[in-house]
């Protein structure tokens, strides 16, 4: 019998929407990469439940060709999180560490639970399946702010031409379109 008792229906998404958003951090994992280099991986989600994960290296290795370490750019991205949520002053000191896990752990208790607001942006990918959705991530360059920030006032801008990089029109063999993450 087909019955429409046990039925929902979803109001919004799972997962955030490019845009600026309101979220808190809800957690933090300290992960190894295949290449046995560690990395943080960070979930923030909104009032309504929705997340978004964004993964931050802390590999202090220079690879041959590059001039920084990804762990340079990784520790900027974090003091504005922090900044973002408990001030520059108290991030800075509250994250000083010897090792990944004790500083994944710092940022944990430091950061969990505090609201800020965060520039979400996006990728237009295709599945194996021709499936195409937006895989949202953390934006770069000033992405995150205090939420004591008026929003009329904030300082984040978004811009879906320039903040979603969308797949092309046309797909050639030459131009495989698929996402290499799934």
């Amino acid at each position: 019998m087909f019955s429409l008792s046990d039925a929902t229906v979803e109001i919004g998404s799972k997962y955030l929407e490019p845009g600026i958003n309101e979220v808190k951090l809800t957690g933090v994992e300290l992960l190894t990469s295949q290449k046995g280099k560690p990395y943080i991986r960070m979930t923030v989600a909104d009032s309504t439940g929705a997340t978004c994960v964004h993964n931050y290296s802390l590999d202090t290795d220079i690879n041959p060709g590059k001039e920084k370490s990804a762990w340079s750019i990784t520790k900027n991205s974090i003091l504005q999180l922090g900044i973002a949520t408990i001030g520059e002053a108290k991030t800075r000191t509250a994250m000083e560490s010897g090792s990944p896990q004790e500083f994944a752990t710092k940022l944990a208790t430091s950061l969990t639970g505090k609201p800020f607001r965060l520039k979400v942006v996006g990728e237009e990918v295709m599945t194996q399946a021709g499936n195409k959705f937006t895989k949202a991530h953390f934006g770069s360059g000033y992405f995150a702010e205090a939420t004591t920030v008026p929003a009329d006032q904030s300082k984040l801008k978004f811009d879906p031409i320039k903040n979603i990089k969308r797949l092309p029109t046309t797909v050639t063999e030459e131009t495989p379109v698929t996402a290499s993450w799934m």
